[in-house]
This record gives C-alpha cells, sequence and structure tokens, in this order.
C-alpha cells in the first residue's frame, strides 16, 4: 500500500491495562447479579421480556446491557447530554444518535418512515448518503430532549440508542474522515490543521496517519471530551444513557442480529427486496460511497485548495474500501497507473474486481480486523493510555473491553 496506508508490521503487544479501573465497589456491583431495582430498570425489563418469545439470545442481551447501563449510572456521574433525537410519533419510538454509530443507516429509516425523501426511493437503503444527512428535515421530527413536552413524550416512547466498541469506532472515524474525502467536515471541524508533527503543516491537504489523529484525539480529549468533534466523542457525551434511559441498546457489531426487533418496533417490515446479503450490502457501500465521494468534488468551488484531485479522491476512495476488508491488498498500486478514470468507469472496475474476488462476510472481516490490528501497534503506549480513560465511561456502560491484545 502507498503513502495512504496507516498499517506497518509491528511487535505483538498488549493494551495497556491499569487505567480503566473502578473502585471495589463499583467493581462488586458490576459483577453481581443482584442490583437494587428502579423503576427505569423494572421498565426496561418489562419491555425486554415482550419480545422473548421472538429470540432469547436476544432478550438476554439486552437485559445484560440495560442492567449494566444501571449499575453504572447508579456508581458514577456520567455526563454527557441527549442531542440528537428523533422522534417516530405513529409508533411511540424515540432513537438517539450519534456519528459512526449506524448512525446512516437509522435516519435513513426514519426520513423513510417520514415519507422524507425523493420520490423514487422504495427502500431507506437506496438513500443517497449525501441526502440522508445534508438536505433539510422536512417531514422526519427532530425534537429538543430538554424542552419539558418533548422530555415527557420521549420518556413514554419506547427509546433506542447505539454503541460501538471505541477502538473499532475511531478506526471507523480515520477512514470516513481522513482517508476518504468530505469536504463538510474538513471545512467545519477544522481538525486536519491541528493534526500532525508539531502541527508544521497546517493544510487540509496533507495525508494524517493513524497514529496522528489518535495522538490528536488523545491529547485534546485529555482534559475534556467535550471539546472534540462529536465524531470521535465518547458515545455518552451525546447520547448519555443515565438520561436517555434506554430501553434498548444495539451495539453496531450485531446490528445484522438486532435490528429487526427495532424496525418491528417502527412498524417497518423489510420487505424481499430490501434484505441484503453480504454481496449486496459491498456492491452497495461501494457504489454509493464513491458517488457520495464524487458528488462532494462536483459540488465544491473551492475543491482544489483541498487537493481534491478525480485522481486523489479515486485513490482515497480505494485504500477505504481495502481497509474496510471490501477489495484486495495491492489494488491500488494495480491502479494507480490509470488514475483517474471516468467516475462510471471506476465504480464499475471496483464492483467487478469485488465480485471476481469472491469474498466472504468472514474474508471481509478478518482483513478489516487485521488491518485495524496492525495500524494500533504503532499508537504510542501513552497515547493507548489515554484513549483508555477518555472513553472509560464508554467502556464500562457498553460492556466493550479497554484492553484487547494488539
Amino acid at each position: 500500500m502507498n503513502m495512504y496506508s496507516p498499517v506497518a508490521v509491528h511487535m505483538k503487544k498488549k493494551m495497556p491495562a491499569g487505567n480503566v479501573q473502578l473502585k471495589t465497589a463499583e467493581v462488586s456491583a458490576l459483577r453481581s447479579p443482584h442490583h437494587d431495582k428502579s423503576s427505569n430498570s423494572e421498565r426496561d425489563l418489562t419491555d425486554v421480556s415482550s419480545f422473548q418469545r421472538q429470540n432469547v439470545g436476544l432478550q438476554r442481551d439486552q437485559a445484560l446491557r440495560l442492567k449494566r447501563i444501571d449499575r453504572v449510572c447508579r456508581l458514577r456521574q456520567i455526563k454527557g447530554e441527549v442531542r440528537q433525537l428523533y422522534t417516530y410519533s405513529p409508533s411511540k419510538v424515540s432513537y438517539c444518535s450519534n456519528h459512526k454509530a449506524a448512525s446512516t443507516y437509522w435516519i435513513q429509516v426514519f426520513r423513510f418512515l417520514h415519507n422524507d425523501t425523493p420520490p423514487h426511493i422504495k427502500r431507506p437503503a437506496d438513500l443517497p448518503k449525501y441526502y440522508t444527512h445534508m438536505a433539510p428535515l422536512r417531514k422526519t421530527k427532530k425534537v429538543d430532549f430538554m424542552q419539558k413536552l418533548n422530555y415527557e413524550e420521549t420518556l413514554q416512547n419506547f427509546r433506542f440508542m447505539m454503541a460501538r466498541d471505541p477502538y473499532e469506532r475511531l478506526w471507523s472515524v480515520y477512514i470516513d474522515k481522513f482517508i476518504l474525502f468530505d469536504l463538510y467536515f474538513w471545512e467545519t471541524a477544522d481538525t486536519n490543521k491541528g493534526i500532525g508533527s508539531n502541527h508544521k503543516h497546517k493544510s487540509h491537504c496533507k495525508q494524517i496517519s493513524f497514529e496522528e489523529f489518535l495522538i490528536y484525539v488523545s491529547t485534546t480529549g485529555k482534559t475534556n471530551p467535550l471539546v472534540l468533534n462529536d465524531h470521535f466523542q465518547p458515545i455518552h457525551i451525546g447520547c448519555n444513557p443515565c438520561r436517555f434511559k434506554p430501553n434498548f441498546v444495539g451495539h453496531v457489531e450485531t446490528l445484522n442480529q438486532e435490528k429487526n426487533f427495532i424496525l418491528d418496533k417502527l412498524g417497518h417490515t423489510p420487505n424481499t427486496n430490501e434484505i441484503e446479503d453480504h454481496e449486496d450490502h459491498i456492491l452497495h457501500e461501494i457504489t454509493e460511497i464513491s458517488k457520495f465521494q464524487f458528488q462532494q468534488l462536483s459540488i465544491s468551488s473551492s475543491s482544489s485548495k483541498f487537493c481534491a484531485t478525480m485522481k486523489n479522491i479515486q485513490e482515497r476512495i480505494i485504500v477505504a474500501f481495502v481497509l474496510n476488508g471490501y477489495l484486495p491488498l495491492d489494488l491500488l498500486d494495480t491502479f494507480s497507473p490509470w488514475l483517474p478514470i471516468s467516475k462510471d468507469t471506476f465504480i464499475s472496475k471496483l464492483v467487478k474486481v469485488f465480485k471476481d474476488s469472491n469474498r466472504t462476510a468472514e474474508d471481509t472481516r478478518q482483513q478489516r480486523e487485521t488491518l485495524r490490528k496492525e495500524a494500533y501497534k504503532k499508537v504510542p503506549f501513552q497515547t493507548l493510555l489515554s484513549l483508555q480513560d477518555i472513553f472509560k465511561d464508554d467502556f464500562l456502560l457498553f460492556g466493550y473491553d479497554p484492553q484487547p491484545s494488539y
């Protein structure tokens, strides 16, 4: 791989232990099968039991997740708000949205249910990413949780949110915002200008390594995570479960197994054409993400200032798809001499490469996981310690491992 690759082979090391620590009483409470009942926990477990017959495993997982959150909320003072709140009144369902935690998928669903889409859209997944996030909400109901009436209504609704492993989420942010071309993020967040060795190259155009990105997150968020961009703030900052009191907490890692329960609550039953297998999902990703990249280039009057040439964008797309496990490792070296090519030809060639590779879901997962682990091996020990501390409450609330072996 070339200059865009954040990975390198290093000696295997264990993620540092010791920073994500609880007091003895906190540890005991989290491990204990017994806990004080509250109206919230009773309500949550009642909701869980309603779908016990549908999926025993899902019921068990949700009961454990909600109990964990209830205990952590009682033992710790969790900071955060309920910022991005979507409500679908016909089904009395409220969703607290967080960036890089399946937010695109669920906003597509809420827009679709509100008929807040172009007329040709037949299923949520067909809604373009650019439209999903950038088009005005004309019908979709987005509410302010802090307003008394909204607060009271929300607590009467079925409430759900999504969580994600902090390490995987940071990796996803890096690919989506620093490998891929994101004009809106680069112009508004201005994060690129603050990342890099001694901030020498204050430019959107410089290529930022994964290591540099994590050093920025760890140093900037060390004193106050609230100052971090909301794409890489801890989940609880934007969706504080102690305030939102969710009835259901989905995990991005198990979204495919859990989303149908939420869709059923929303009153949306996917038809046969809407159910995607692994190949359909990857082909859809390749097509839609590529179109999203090209669309940003076409609407930008200042693209040259961001080094957004067609060749640059096409190289970034290939690297992102390789890091996500969609395409072979050596694809950029093979394609680069022929770039740039027309947009349609580019997408067609990537689709053909994917189909010819006969990649399974396990192939995709293993490649992505291997590249992510190799990237984390480059991260300084102290940076990892700082990340453990910054995302401490996410680890505790949502049950993720703060010390994976990389």
